[in-house]
């Protein structure tokens, strides 16, 4: 009986996968492409060129120079890319950490595969690179080489170290009639488990299953293979110490032009030319004289790495490590491509005025229409803020007509209307001066924490006091409220209440405090966990949540929450996490670092950009079978039930109840039958 159980919810999974959720809500994602790791001219579509990006798949039309991003609202499993391939019907994408997926064209949707169905909870591989082989695909990951059924999804074969293989991280495939070539490196790092003389070609014959390895000599890096690519008589790769050429003939290396280039990172080739990426530089190389014909340096590149490069007639696309370049080879000019998206991808803060949504993005302010959901301008400030890595925003906070905008290095005044900065704060280089981590306006002063205490400044003539107290720790004041004569004041050495009248701070509780809230009754503060403390009695009650909060705000009731581990929306009422969003069709990133609400909409900054969630679209009541909390049933929540049943997961409260669906008091596999039933309206 147990084992006809076992088997008829492997059968659910499978059958079920891909069933709609129960509820749909409306993301709108605003991200950064401009780190792209590949780029592919698509030969099936004239006019198309596909960028795997830190900010998503992105699609770039060349006759009507538009952009469209495919994120993890069209089911990319990790909007971290790091490689595609493209076929007739469909495209094949890699991410970081969360395996691969298959994009349909004709539906723009992702199936994502390479991962484990039955625990969620294990970790996805790294795909870096695609080879096309017919039936099958072959990918390769950083555990190793995989065959796959390129209908049914399913790994046919795994090559790995054990097999032969130079090393389990695979940059470069090339599939041929009786061999698979396989290129390979360390990208982990450089420390002591992988030394630094590993690496090197692969081939794996079909017929007998032997993996031999070839190596380019001995010595630190030299076999470390970034790039392959097959000119018909010559494999050439692309390594750490130059370029090489591989004979499949005689099977050895040579070295070529080690004097004129050294790392690279990318190949292309044509007819009997080769294009080479290295270090802000790109090469064109005659492959039979082998001397370089051109070369080209990158257009502004924040880093240089040249990732990819990808050919058609007109153009040579070049993926930059910090930008797109495009070089045009009639003219012989190259320029970077500007996008209509984030410029920088980290997103600290986000505020609000008049149906504008400003995004602090690193170091530059971006400017969104709420009402159509598009960039209107990419830094309002235009550059006005000071050099990049002192000028990271880090809080927004509206006052009239002006925008008070606190970063790295101190505090800057920004009229909305002139698109000026008319005054700056605590950019002196006084002890006292430091990096502005939250502002709260109360005329005529601004309340400011900072990573040296908190600061009162007085708008009228400027005129500052610092406030500065051994309790303090630290003293980094990481966010304040005002409430009448009070200062609640969160710190990472705790919670402080802080009398304006005396200037007494009174320690509340050492507990490290990241945001707070109020909802005139209690004061609720996020650290490891959140928190709530009635005001009057100080006592404090704690809820078993999402981890480490960095941000909140309250909304009719609720709280949304910004956390490392996703946003999740609080009830206040019944004590309970309702929702909970992560990086699986929600966020895009799960370090969330501030939440923000205007009228239509709740904000989320996080590592990889900002999202909007359309507030219309949320069902505020909790549901049964959604375990996850994520506003729909589906197989997701299915396999959490199990794992809860299996003893492999402890849920939390929210978790149980909701996974209970029959409220016996218990989660068994009748609740998971129910939850299926559900899934399929019976």
């Amino acid at each position: 009986m147990i084992g006809r159980v076992k088997y008829s919810l492997v059968f659910f999974f499978f059958v079920f996968l891909f069933v709609g959720g129960l509820h749909s809500e409306d993301w709108t994602h605003f991200t950064c492409i401009e780190n792209p790791r590949a780029v592919t001219v698509d030969p099936y579509r004239p006019g198309l060129v596909w960028f795997a990006t830190s900010g998503g798949l992105a699609k770039y039309h060349t006759t009507e120079e538009s952009w469209k991003v495919y994120t993890n609202s069209e089911g990319l499993s990790k909007i971290w890319c790091r490689s595609v391939l493209v076929d007739e019907d469909c495209l094949w994408v890699g991410t970081e950490n969360e395996g691969a997926n298959r994009f349909d064209r004709e539906t723009e949707r992702l199936t994502p595969f390479i991962q484990d169905i039955i625990n969620p909870y294990a970790p996805r591989r790294t795909v870096n690179c695609f080879a096309d082989d017919d039936q099958n695909l072959w990918v390769g990951t950083d555990e190793g080489a995989l065959c796959v059924d390129k209908e049914s999804l399913e790994i046919i074969e795994e090559i790995t170290v054990d097999d032969g293989l130079s090393t389990n991280w695979v940059f470069s495939i090339i599939a041929e009639p009786e061999y698979i070539w396989f290129a390979a490196t360390f990208a982990g790092g450089y420390i002591p488990e992988f030394p630094p003389d590993v690496g090197g070609l692969s081939r794996y014959e079909r017929a007998t299953g032997d993996v031999r390895t070839f190596r380019a000599g001995e010595g630190p890096y030299i076999n470390w293979f970034w790039a392959m690519i097959d000119d018909g008589d010559d494999l050439w790769l692309g390594s750490d110490r130059g370029l090489y050429a591989f004979s499949k003939n005689s099977l050895t290396f040579t070295q070529v032009l080690c004097d004129s280039i050294r790392s690279v990172f990318s190949l292309a080739v044509e007819k009997d030319t080769l294009w080479c990426g290295s270090r802000r530089k790109i090469f064109k190389i005659d492959t039979g004289r082998r001397e370089i014909l051109e070369t080209y340096d990158t257009a502004e590149a924040p880093y240089g790495e040249v990732y990819s490069l990808s050919l058609d007639d007109e153009y040579v696309w070049v993926a930059v490590h910090g930008c797109i370049n495009v070089i045009d080879r009639r003219q012989h000019t190259v320029e970077r491509v500007q996008t209509p998206f984030l410029p920088e991808r980290t997103v600290y803060a986000l505020a609000h005025k008049d149906g504008f949504a400003y995004i602090g993005a690193q170091s530059q302010l971006v400017q969104v229409d709420i009402e159509r959901m598009t960039i209107l301008n990419r830094d309002i400030t235009q550059g006005a803020l000071g050099p990049p890595i002192s000028s990271t925003i880090h809080c927004l906070a509206f006052d009239g007509d002006y925008l008070w905008i606190g970063k790295n290095s101190g505090l800057k005044k920004f009229n909305i209307h002139s698109m000026e900065v008319e005054e700056s704060y605590l950019e002196e280089p006084y002890s006292e001066s430091a990096s502005v981590r939250c502002i709260v306006l109360e005329d005529p002063f601004l309340w400011l924490g900072t990573i040296n205490g908190f600061v009162r400044l007085d708008k009228r003539n400027g005129e500052r006091v610092f406030f500065r107290y051994p309790e303090l720790d630290g003293p980094w004041t990481s966010d304040i409220l005002s409430d009448g004569e009070h200062l609640w004041i969160g710190s990472r050495s705790g919670l402080f209440r802080f009398d304006k009248n005396t200037q007494d701070l009174e320690k509340i509780t050492d507990v490290r405090v990241e945001a707070l809230c109020d909802d005139g009754e209690y004061v609720w503060f996020g650290s490891a966990q959140l928190k709530r403390m009635e005001k009057e009695s100080l006592v404090i009650t704690t809820y078993t949540t999402p981890r480490d909060i960095r941000d909140m705000t309250m909304y009719h009731g609720y709280l949304w929450v910004a956390t490392h581990e996703g946003a999740f929306l609080f009830d206040t009422a019944r004590d309970t996490v309702v929702r909970h969003y992560t990086e699986e069709g929600h966020v895009t990133h799960n370090w969330v670092n501030c939440v923000h609400l205007t009228d239509t909409h709740v904000w989320l900054g996080s590592y990889g950009g900002a999202s909007a969630l359309d507030l219309s679209s949320v069902a505020f009541e909790p549901s049964k079978g959604d375990v996850n909390g994520d506003g729909r049933l589906d197989v997701t929540d299915v396999v959490i039930a199990v794992n809860i049943i299996l003893g492999t997961r402890m849920p939390t409260p929210e978790q149980f109840w909701a996974a209970d669906y029959n409220d016996d008091g218990a989660v068994d596999i009748r609740d998971v039958v129910l939850m299926v039933c559900a899934m399929i309206g019976g």
